[in-house]
């Protein structure tokens, strides 16, 4: 049974507060093009996909002959069902396509489930968005303390544990990942350089941008921009290209958003404590930070 293999979607995956909803708005402002609010798709999907490796595994090496789904579907059948279930997910995201089009679905957990969105969706392409885990460190608590209380952690220990987990994740899984099929880069470099990544991007994805096309996109969104007018307008009703129901970010959504405001942001012990768990992870994606960690 022939199934979507994912040739028109971009996942962009990333620590939380790294720089995805920036990318994703200066994608959004770029010709074929669309995109929308975050899914969680595979935080659905995903936890599925794991539960059925685990079994196999269980009865491979459970003398009674295992427990689970794999007793009743051989691994094809299995996938076969679990892509159904997918592609009715998709449907709102693609049947508005155009020939040429690409879908990027933002949500920062998509570098937690990469080898599950590879597997089902074998032709999907992925930006993994890296940044310096202390200023994700940073404006993970200052979220916590002020839009997003409800999911942001609360201390620099919990923040440094998250940032590591999807870092070592996304990284873990991209070795398997066809090096075509994933682009790599730093929130430093796309706020440094837009243009100059958004170039790169294009020919990642085959996009055929002209200067222009990347200097509106690059103004648009610019960190100025952003914190008055939101950036590029994501559409969160994909029914219809003309809807106007938009994403509205909460106040402080856009922070400062310049790299180094962790000097002034953290406590001492807040610095100690992401030095402590996530240096070795930081040195892992080039960002060096030997003794002494108050630096």
């Amino acid at each position: 049974m022939k199934h979507l293999d994912g040739n028109n979607l971009v996942f962009i995956a990333g620590c939380p507060r790294s720089g995805t909803t920036f990318i994703q708005r200066l994608l959004a402002a770029l010709p074929n093009i669309q995109t929308g609010q975050e899914s969680h798709l595979f935080e659905y999907v995903g936890p599925i996909w794991n539960n059925w490796q685990r079994h196999v595994k269980m009865k491979q090496n459970d003398g009674r002959g295992g427990v689970g789904l794999p007793c009743y579907f051989e691994e094809d059948a299995f996938l076969d069902h679990l892509c159904d279930f997918i592609e009715c997910l998709l449907t709102p995201m693609l049947e508005m396509l155009e020939p040429g089009d690409i879908f990027v679905e933002k949500t920062p957990s998509n570098a937690l489930y990469m080898d599950s969105i590879h597997k089902i969706l074998p032709k999907a392409k992925f930006i993994c968005i890296h940044r310096d885990a202390r200023d994700v460190v940073a404006s993970l608590m200052a979220a916590h303390h002020s839009w997003g209380k409800q999911w942001a952690p609360s201390t620099a220990r919990k923040a440094a544990l998250l940032w590591c987990q999807h870092i070592n994740k996304s990284k873990n899984d991209s070795k398997n990942l066809p090096v075509s099929q994933i682009f790599q880069l730093k929130y430093e470099e796309l706020q440094s350089h837009p243009a100059e990544m958004l170039s790169q991007l294009a020919l990642f994805l085959d996009m055929k941008w002209s200067v222009e096309d990347i200097r509106k996109a690059v103004n648009e969104n610019r960190l100025d921009v952003a914190r008055t007018s939101g950036g590029t307008q994501i559409r969160t009703n994909l029914k219809s290209k003309k809807s106007n129901i938009i994403v509205h970010e909460p106040e402080g959504f856009v922070r400062r958003g310049k790299p180094g405001g962790w000097k002034k942001d953290l406590t001492l012990k807040d610095k100690f404590w992401v030095w402590r768990i996530a240096r070795l992870t930081m040195k892992r994606v080039g960002y060096n930070w030997n003794f002494p960690y108050i630096i």
